[in-house]
C-alpha cells in the first residue's frame, strides 16, 4: 500500500493484481488482471510462507519472456538492488524459473520477496512501519531511475 501511495501521489497509474479489498485473489484472476493492463513495469511483492528469510529479488530469464523484456527486467532489478543497498538493506538475487503473473504481463518486471513468514526477524520487520517505508521508497527510487519519475516524489506518506 505504501508503494502504491507513493506512485499514485507522483502521478503514476497503479494496477494491483491482488489487494486486501479484492474478493478474487486466486492466481487465475491475478493473471487475467496482468493481461488486461498495459503496464510500464510489473513489480510483484510477496512474503514467502516458508523457507529462508531475507529480501530476495527475482527476474525472469529470456527463456520465459522476450529478450527485450528480460533485459529491461534485469535493468529494473539492478536499480532496485542499488536502491536497497543505499538504504542498507541486504538482499539476495534469485533467478525465477517461473512466475505466472510476471509471465502474463507484457512488460519488464521483477518479484520482490520481502522475507519469510516463518522467520522471526522478518516477522518483526513486517510489523515495522519505518521498515515498510524504507522498502517502498527504495522501490520507488528504482522505478523512477529506470522509467523516469512522473513528478517529484511526495515528502511523506
Amino acid at each position: 500500500r505504501r508503494l502504491r501511495a507513493l506512485l499514485e501521489a507522483s502521478g503514476a497509474a497503479v494496477q494491483v493484481t491482488r489487494s486486501m479489498g479484492e474478493t478474487d485473489v486466486a492466481l487465475p484472476a491475478r493473471i487475467r488482471r496482468a493481461r488486461e493492463t498495459s503496464p510500464t513495469a510489473v513489480v510483484g511483492i510477496s512474503a514467502a510462507r516458508t523457507g529462508a528469510g531475507g529480501i530476495r529479488l527475482g527476474t525472469l530469464s529470456s527463456a520465459t519472456s522476450t529478450e527485450s523484456i528480460a533485459a529491461r527486467s534485469m535493468t529494473l532489478a539492478a536499480a532496485v538492488a542499488k536502491s536497497l543497498r543505499q538504504d542498507d538493506l541486504a538482499y539476495t538475487d534469485v533467478p525465477l524459473s517461473s512466475d505466472p503473473v510476471l509471465e502474463a504481463a507484457p512488460a519488464p518486471g521483477l518479484r520482490i520477496t520481502l522475507g519469510s513468514l516463518t522467520d522471526d526477524h522478518d516477522r518483526l520487520g513486517f510489523r515495522d512501519s519505518k521498515w515498510a517505508d524504507t522498502i517502498s521508497r527504495s522501490i520507488y527510487r528504482a522505478l523512477a531511475e529506470v522509467f523516469g519519475p512522473p513528478v517529484a516524489p511526495p515528502s511523506s506518506l
